[in-house]
């Protein structure tokens, strides 16, 4: 059964849907970005991008990769390449979330619409360009598509997880 690994995906992907499907089947070590960043910052989610990304993820970053237990997801470009390379050093297998543009789109127009969401395609192109880089640089063991039934995807994860 695999305890380490960092799952990344672009915002829109499923990561939340995923992680709380997870917490309610499973008895994984689970964490995720956001909450870790919360933690980091008092309690509230960093507005400031450039504190966020410089200052907060690095801090994040560094104590994901000193866990023994942990599947954490993460969006992406918090994990750098150098970071990415540690983190397969130590045993952590990495795996990709992906969903077809116009699938992004859809759901990020749905959660503005519904959920009171910010706009976030306005980043899509530099989400989809790291998870390209990533993938070509073999710095993935898995990649998972998620315009697929949540309870489908749920099960690959796990069976790749080995906690099925």
């Amino acid at each position: 059964m695999i305890t380490k690994a960092i799952i990344i995906g672009a915002s829109t992907v499923g990561k939340t849907t995923l992680l709380k499907q997870l917490k309610a089947h499973t008895q994984l070590a689970i964490s995720e970005s956001d909450d870790k960043l919360i933690s980091l910052n008092g309690g509230e989610f960093p507005k400031d991008y450039n504190y966020k990304r410089n200052v907060l993820a690095p801090k994040m970053v560094a104590d994901v990769l000193l866990q023994k237990r942990i599947i954490f997801f993460s969006n992406v470009d918090y994990f750098t390449y150098q970071d990415l390379i540690t983190a397969r050093q130590r045993g952590f297998k990495l795996i990709q979330l992906i969903l077809p543009r116009e699938d992004m789109e859809s759901r990020n127009n749905h959660r503005i619409k519904h959920e009171r969401y910010d706009d976030l395609s306005i980043h899509f192109d530099r989400m989809e360009a790291y998870q390209k880089n990533i993938f070509d640089k073999d710095m993935i063991d898995k990649v998972i598509t998620t315009n697929k039934p949540v309870e489908s995807v749920l099960q690959e994860l796990m069976d790749y997880l080995g906690d099925s």
